[in-house]
C-alpha cells in the first residue's frame, strides 16, 4: 500500500511512520510534506492510496491543499488536534478521523478500514477490468460493465459522450441517460482504454467520435453532440489536436 503522510511536527512524523511499518507488511510512503505549498503538489499526484493529513499544517491546513487536488481517488485519514474539523473530514469523505494525541488502537482500527476499503477497491477494479475485456459468446463483448450498487449495466462505448469526474464518483453521459459510478474518473478511463476516448483534462474524458466543433480561441474548448462545451486544459492542447488530425 502506497501512503502519503501530511504532517509538521517531526515526532508525529516518527510516530506515524513507525505505526505504519508495524502494521501494513506491503508498505511504501510516497512523500512527506509538512506544508499546505509541499502539500499540494504532493497530493496532486495521485499515486498513492492512502493519504495521513493533519490538519493544522504550516500555511494553513491540509484542507486548503485538497482543495487544490482535482481528483481525489485516495483514501483519507485525518489527524488533529482540534475535533470541530471532524464535521469537514466526513463532508470530505474521510476514511476517518483520529484526534491527538495519537492513540495506538485507534489508529491501528483506522488502518483496518483502510485495509478493508483498499482490498475491497483493488478486487473490484480487477472485476470492472475483466467484465471490460470480456470476450464471450453472449452479445455483450462490445460493451463495457460498469457497476452500481446492485447490478451491472452494460454500455456500448459509441454511445458514451463524456465522462465527468466528481471527486470519487464519476458522471457517464451517454446519448441516452446519465449515469453515476462510484468511480473515479481515473479507473473509468482505464476501462475505456482504446476505445476512441481522450483525457481533455482532469475532470473529463470525451469521445473523440462525438465532437461536433473545435473552438479556435487560445483557451481552447470542444463542442459535444449533446451541446455541451468542454475545456481542454492548456498542457492537453498539443497532445489533443496531434490527436484529432490522426482521428
Amino acid at each position: 500500500m502506497r501512503v502519503a503522510i501530511v504532517e509538521d511536527d517531526k515526532q508525529q512524523q516518527e510516530t506515524v511512520v513507525r505505526l505504519l511499518k508495524e502494521n501494513i507488511s506491503n508498505l511504501e510512503i510516497v512523500g512527506i510534506a509538512d506544508s499546505v505549498q509541499k502539500a499540494i503538489p504532493l497530493l496532486s499526484r495521485n499515486e498513492f492510496d492512502l493519504a495521513l493529513l493533519d490538519v493544522m499544517i504550516k500555511g494553513g491546513t491540509s484542507l486548503d491543499a485538497l482543495e487544490k487536488v482535482i481528483d481525489i481517488n485516495f483514501q483519507i485519514v485525518f489527524t488533529t488536534s482540534y475535533d470541530s474539523f471532524a464535521i469537514k473530514a466526513f463532508e470530505l469523505s474521510a476514511t476517518d478521523y483520529l484526534l491527538k494525541p495519537l492513540d495506538e488502537v485507534a489508529f491501528i482500527n483506522a488502518l483496518s478500514k483502510v485495509k478493508k476499503k483498499y482490498s475491497q477497491e483493488v478486487s473490484q477494479k480487477r472485476l470492472e477490468i475483466l467484465l471490460s475485456n470480456f470476450n464471450g459468446d453472449v452479445g455483450i463483448h462490445d460493451k463495457i460493465a460498469f457497476p452500481d450498487q446492485s447490478s451491472l449495466i452494460f454500455v456500448d462505448p459509441k454511445e458514451i459522450i463524456r465522462c465527468e469526474s466528481d471527486n470519487n464518483y464519476t458522471h457517464v453521459h451517454t446519448k441516452g441517460k446519465k449515469l453515476v459510478l462510484s468511480k473515479t474518473l481515473k479507473i473509468v478511463e482505464e476501462m475505456l482504454a482504446g476505445k476512441g476516448f481522450f483525457r481533455v483534462h482532469n475532470r473529463a474524458l470525451i469521445n473523440l467520435s462525438c465532437i461536433e466543433s473545435i473552438s479556435k480561441s487560445a483557451s481552447g474548448a470542444v463542442t459535444m453532440s449533446d451541446g455541451s462545451e468542454v475545456a481542454i486544459s492548456r498542457r492537453k492542447k498539443e497532445e489533443f489536436m496531434k490527436l484529432i488530425k490522426n482521428f
